[in-house]
């Protein structure tokens, strides 16, 4: 046998080991695929008879490290790979349940009244008084009027404004409204705040139904507070106001009226009334401030 022979088959010959693959060749995403993968991962199925099966298992335990991304890999190729492959990994959204409000207002009011008792009047005069710049009006049927637009192609300005044309489609928007919330309480809600407001006071001015009320004390806590605008029938009538079944005796306009508020407006029409409570909504916007 030769002499090269015996050098190949001696198992005293050491080895020189290979360096990994440098990033630039290999990818990251083969270089770790574990990380990138976590979002999709499943844990494998525990068998019968095993220590914890019947209940949900952990994620799988990720894989050890190669020696060089453990002491650090400051200069390492396998360190940057961990530290880029885990940075890329995508975690599936928070359940609906675990939604937290994007910014948090000091002082959040709640109007709610019937139709033409002055909301947006009453909401309107309080921005005027404080400020756009530290007060912001929230409306809950601008996003429920948006949807519906698109989902039926119709006129999405006209229907923000107060004209015919958005009463002639009131009563079916009311419906879709109303089976939209069934499944989803929270959801025009949770929209009317999607991003936050940078302003420390928040006005939302068309709180319909408990669950309204309920969506934002459990969302923002102590900062809310709850006003309602009255206005006798004449008051409203004077102002266009006319009985329409399947409206003013929906869960839209009647599912308020055996609330406790925190704060009362009468708005009939009395404008040195109607100022003094205004100063006083006024100076409780300022304490907060």
């Amino acid at each position: 046998m030769s002499e090269r022979t015996n050098e190949r088959l001696s198992p005293q010959r050491e080895r020189r080991p290979v360096p990994p693959r440098p990033l630039h060749d290999v990818g990251i995403d083969r270089a770790f695929p574990f990380f990138l993968s976590l979002s999709s991962a499943r844990p494998p199925p525990l068998r019968k008879g095993a220590v914890g099966a019947g209940r949900v298992a952990r994620r799988p335990v990720p894989p050890p490290l190669p020696r060089e991304a453990r002491a650090g890999g400051g200069g390492g190729s396998w360190g940057g790979a961990c530290v880029l492959a885990s940075s890329r990994a995508r975690w599936p959204p928070r359940p609906r349940d675990m939604w937290s409000p994007a910014a948090s207002p000091r002082l959040l009011l709640l109007f709610s009244g019937k139709r033409k008792s002055g909301k947006d009047f009453v909401t309107d005069a309080l921005r005027a008084r404080i400020g756009h710049e530290s007060c912001a009006i929230l409306r809950l049927s601008g996003p429920l009027k948006e949807q519906y637009a698109q989902e039926h192609g119709l006129d999405l300005p006209r229907l923000l404004d107060a004209s015919a044309y958005k009463e002639g489609h009131r009563e079916a928007m009311i419906l879709w409204g109303e089976e939209r919330r069934r499944r989803d309480p929270g959801f025009f809600c949770r929209a009317a705040v999607a991003g936050g407001f940078p302003q420390p006071i928040w006005l939302v001015s068309d709180a319909r139904r408990s669950s309204d009320l309920a969506w934002f004390r459990e969302a923002y806590g102590a900062v809310t507070q709850t006003v309602r605008v009255e206005a006798a029938e004449e008051t409203r009538r004077s102002r266009g106001w006319v009985f329409t079944a399947g409206v003013d005796d929906a869960e839209s306009e009647c599912g308020l009226d055996w609330e406790t508020f925190d704060h009362v407006v009468r708005n009939d029409g009395d404008g040195q009334a109607l100022e003094a409570q205004l100063a006083a909504l006024e100076d409780l916007m300022r304490r907060h401030l």
